[in-house]
């Protein structure tokens, strides 16, 4: 007999870290899922499972009398739609932080000694269990310095620039007087 049942709304890394995580708790089962692809959804269910039901749906996963409570693990700017239909299904939201200062002061940190991740994953799944992060990724762990400078060159190689505009400045230059025109003294 489930205790909790969950219902998990997405099926991406952050879904694959709280399905590892609810491993670890009693009386939770997970037992729906969600995502837009429905072949994905099945593949999660077999990869985590047994997960009885598979969804498309969030409104209809949050429907599912099985499903007692709703972890979110979708992109950020999805997050406020999901808490949204979730509420009106009648979850009612609650949102879990653990803060930081809790977590050093129990002897975990989020970053590790010098270690970068390249931001601070304060998701409680990953911050209290780093190794599960590391092998999950399957990345080792580099110097702050190092992996800094390593972010900023990926993130010049892939944000293209707009060329600059001089439009502005070119039509200052046309229209002003000769008398704003200094040339340097020597």
């Amino acid at each position: 007999m489930v205790g909790v049942g969950v219902g998990l709304i997405g099926s991406g890394f952050i879904a694959s870290t709280y399905a590892d995580a609810l491993q670890d708790v009693r009386d939770a089962e997970i037992t729906a899922n969600y995502s837009r692809d429905p072949n994905r959804a099945a593949a999660f269910a077999a990869e985590w499972g047994p997960i009885p039901s598979q969804y498309d749906d969030i409104a209809a996963l949050c429907a599912d009398p099985a499903v007692d409570l709703v972890v979110i693990s979708l992109p950020n700017e999805v997050h406020l739609e999901a808490t949204r239909i979730a509420a009106a299904a009648g979850k009612e939201p609650r949102f879990v932080r653990i803060p930081r200062e809790r977590i050093l002061r129990a002897g975990g940190h989020p970053m590790g000694p010098r270690l970068y991740f390249g931001t601070y994953f304060d998701v409680p799944a990953i911050t209290l269990v780093v190794n599960k992060a590391q092998r999950m990724l399957k990345f080792k762990p580099i110097d702050f310095a190092v992996g800094l400078k390593e972010t900023y060159r990926w993130y010049l190689r892939n944000n293209s620039f707009p060329k600059p505009d001089f439009s502005f400045e070119d039509g200052l230059i046309a229209t002003a007087p000769a008398s704003a025109y200094s040339a340097p003294v020597d």
